[in-house]
């Protein structure tokens, strides 16, 4: 098993320790406010919000980029040296993800190359489908099968390693993280989204894990996400989804998250729609 904490014992330390974080926040306020620290949250969006704008011209502009939190605001300063870029907001809409629509990702099975292409039935047959949706940074064969390895255990270990973050920084955290076993562009993607749970849902996930584990559970009882996973989804899925391409869902992965079989991709068109391609081993009708 990868990651996530393996023993009731383990459970009960962490969320005592979980626990003395919440009481001590409520008894100190704002001298030490874990419900109000950054959590890279404004360079993320510094970063995301103008680099799309001049990547082309200045390729390494990503990096130069400063966010810096405006006191008292849920606003943004973005600097790129002495250059004052402009201000943003500091947290993002509430929205789901885009759907993927028609578009696929594939990999070119001798070369490993990834390309998207704008329907499975336009996959030549020299691709192995990877996602729906766009490529990303999770595109890729190696990342895909540790979601496989992963798919029952990758939930909890995030949201262990985001704990980590809000308690002890963004260091802990991928050392947390760096056992998954994923590409580096992917893990940072995986970071990334562990920052902004941080920054956005926090309280959220914090009375999340305190329930007892009865109902501690990724789903509610009516089969919804339970609020944490939410959180993360409608506040930091879209960032994620841009950057990784492939979730475990878009990859055709059931896991530890209940999904509605619609949710789930199928690399194989639906019944009847021609061609059918060779991924489950038919050979392709023209």
């Amino acid at each position: 098993m990868r990651g996530g904490l393996n023993s009731n014992l383990g459970r009960h330390k962490f969320t005592l320790v979980l626990g003395l974080l919440f009481t001590t926040n409520l008894a100190l306020g704002d001298y030490i406010d874990f419900f109000k620290l950054d959590y890279g949250q404004c360079q993320r969006q510094c970063r995301d919000t103008f680099y799309e704008k001049n990547h082309e011209q200045h390729p390494d502009f990503e990096e130069d980029i400063v966010g810096k939190k405006v006191k008292d605001e849920e606003k943004c300063e973005c600097t790129l040296g002495d250059i004052k870029l402009g201000t943003v907001d500091r947290l993002n809409p509430l929205q789901d993800p885009p759907p993927p629509g028609e578009i696929v990702c594939a990999e070119e099975e001798t070369t490993h190359q990834s390309r998207q292409f704008d329907s499975l039935a336009e996959m030549p047959l020299d691709y192995k489908f990877l996602n729906n949706g766009p490529c990303g940074k999770c595109s890729n064969s190696h990342d895909i099968e540790i979601y496989k390895e992963t798919a029952q255990t990758l939930t909890n270990t995030t949201t262990n390693c985001a704990f980590k973050y809000v308690m002890f920084g963004e260091h802990q955290s991928r050392e947390c993280f760096e056992h998954v076993g994923l590409t580096p562009g992917c893990s940072e993607c995986w970071i990334d989204n562990i920052g902004c749970d941080a920054a956005h849902c926090v309280d959220t996930c914090l009375v999340q894990k305190l329930r007892p584990r009865a109902f501690d559970h990724n789903n509610n009882a009516d089969g919804d996400l339970n609020e944490c996973l939410k959180c993360d989804e409608q506040r930091c899925g879209t960032a994620f989804i841009k950057c990784a391409g492939a979730n475990r869902r878009r990859a055709g992965i059931e896991s530890d998250i209940g999904r509605k079989p619609s949710e789930i991709a199928k690399p194989m068109p639906g019944e009847g729609h021609e061609p059918v391609h060779p991924i489950l081993g038919e050979e392709k009708k023209e």
